[in-house]
């Protein structure tokens, strides 16, 4: 087992004592925080008003309203919940790490995550040249126990009260039974308000209690859309980096970087709306669940409930594999997923690199594509969707199957159906060797080029040769008003300008 004994700290004046937050849970774990020897800061951030000159722990419950400062690095000793409707202001530029479980003793414990629970707010707003960053307890050059890796620590978990399908009594999932505090979430407020994460980085978390219950990078359960979640990254989580279950949070330039498992997975009822949103998977693994850029569910049966996953998204890049070998090899999945009920709408996005495009699977969902089996009719158009196995940029399938059959076929003609305006589908479908032959972005799967996900000035997602202009969104609104920004000219979460490039300074695309 790691000793957390052998943890270090920035300093850049001197030596200091730990001190440690005494909060509901407060004894002594009998591991320590180490300060051994300096690292600049500027390793760490951009924020010249920042000192990292001290360490502090947090463990157990919250009660109180308490603010995190950039001049102390902080730790998460276990899972860490904010309660009884307080307040976690977070400063720019702080950084927050989640130690280890005891994984000796109990490979199920989880490690340091923070919890915000049902009626108090999270406030960690960044700026794009000093986010706010949670990581692993050992991300710092020359650890003595490594380099930081997927699933060194839980995550973080906002819990709100806004409707889910899934009851107002469960315990989010991947938290183990009997929490100090409470960990259910839902309820009858849509407009909830679990606070504000905006340019905020999220490194190496992911917790799995066990297979298929995991804490993901960012979890959002019954978060609410008074939330504001804005300019957040999620890298390398340890299953999925970010999961909404249920709950009618809108959210706006997203980044998920080489998840274990899905980029963005819906379920349980989540009916918000996302604009702008980059997924790039990891080339290296697969979860044992199959991983894919969206995966989403009605709940885990597929049943018709009163309220159903539907969520609204424009303007979101998916890049998967760099090669048909690598995206065929075991359990890599789709760009798309949408099963057991789910809805969707997805207009204005680039998909490619995977072995299949998007999969309507299953008949429930195929209906509400073609429009029979819902009051509320799905929506597909003006994507740009790539796929290296034949005939697959489109794919019906899954059980039950339609009667009569929604081939593949019929999938295919009716997303391509060519048009005039906004009241068409006029989605492109590409089957290729070369992932980037037709879509053309910069140069996707090398990250080290500057602008490698972006489109380039021969894309057909680029507006100089497309003629493209962003239309209206379908659908039933949320409770709370969100205006997508309709006025752009692209397709895809950039565009071929670098002034459209809004991942610059703040995120992260490899170690």
């Amino acid at each position: 087992m790691k000793k957390r004994a052998n943890i270090r700290f920035v300093s850049a004046m001197a030596m200091f004592t730990l001190v440690v937050l005494a909060v509901a849970s407060c004894k002594k774990t009998g591991k320590e925080i180490r300060n051994e020897q300096p690292v600049r800061a500027a390793v760490l951030a951009s924020c010249d008003t920042c000192t990292y000159a001290k360490t502090d722990t947090l463990r157990g419950v919250i009660t109180v309203d308490k603010t995190l400062d950039c001049n102390t690095i902080w730790y998460l000793d276990g899972l860490v919940y904010v309660s009884n409707n307080k307040t976690l202001t977070i400063h720019p530029g702080a950084i927050i790490r989640g130690l280890e479980g005891d994984l000796t003793t109990n490979p199920r414990t989880p490690g340091g995550g923070l919890i915000i629970t049902k009626g108090s707010k999270l406030i960690a707003e960044g700026s794009e040249t000093c986010p706010i960053t949670f990581t692993s307890w050992r991300d710092e050059p020359g650890h003595p126990d490594g380099a930081p890796v997927s699933g060194d620590w839980a995550g973080v978990v906002l819990l709100g009260q806004a409707p889910t399908n899934n009851g107002t009594s469960n315990i989010v999932e991947g938290v183990p039974s009997n929490p100090p505090a409470d960990a259910t979430y839902g309820g009858n407020i849509s407009n909830d308000n679990s606070g504000i994460l905006k340019y905020v980085v999220i490194k190496y978390a992911g917790f799995p209690l066990e297979d298929n219950v995991e804490i993901n990078g960012l979890t959002m359960a019954g978060v609410g859309c008074g939330t504001t979640i804005d300019y957040v990254e999620v890298f390398k989580a340890n299953d999925d980096a970010f999961e909404w279950f249920g709950g009618t949070v809108n959210a706006t330039h997203l980044i998920a970087v080489d998840p274990l498992d899905d980029m963005f997975d819906f379920d349980n009822g989540y009916t918000g709306k996302i604009q702008w949103a980059l997924g790039l998977a990891d080339q290296s693994r697969a979860d044992q669940s199959t991983s894919n850029g969206i995966e989403a569910d009605n709940n885990s049966g597929g049943t018709v409930t009163t309220l159903e996953t539907r969520p609204v998204i424009s303007n979101m890049t998916l890049i998967g594999y760099s090669t048909s070998t690598l995206a065929n090899t075991a359990l890599r999945g789709r760009g798309n997923q949408w099963r057991r009920n789910a809805g969707f709408i997805l207009q204005n996005s680039i998909v490619l690199g995977f072995k299949e495009g998007i999969l309507l699977d299953g008949c429930l969902s195929q209906t509400k594509y073609l429009g029979t089996g819902s009051s509320l009719v799905d929506s597909l158009k003006r994507n740009l969707v790539h796929a290296y196995n034949t005939s697959s940029a489109y794919i019906a399938g899954g059980s039950p199957a339609c009667s009569p059959a929604f081939t593949s076929a019929n999938f295919l003609a009716k997303a391509t159906t060519v048009g005039s305006s906004c009241a068409i589908q006029d989605n492109g479908a590409f089957v290729n060797a070369n992932a980037n032959a037709d879509i053309r972005l910069v140069n996707p799967f090398v990250r080290s080029t500057t602008g490698f996900y972006r489109p380039s000035t021969t894309s057909p997602a680029s507006p100089a040769i497309s003629g493209f202009t962003n239309c209206s969104f379908p659908g039933a609104p949320n409770a709370c008003s969100f205006s997508f920004t309709t006025g752009i000219s692209y397709r895809g979460a950039f565009g071929s300008a670098a002034g459209d490039d809004w991942a610059v300074n703040w995120a992260i695309f490899e170690d």
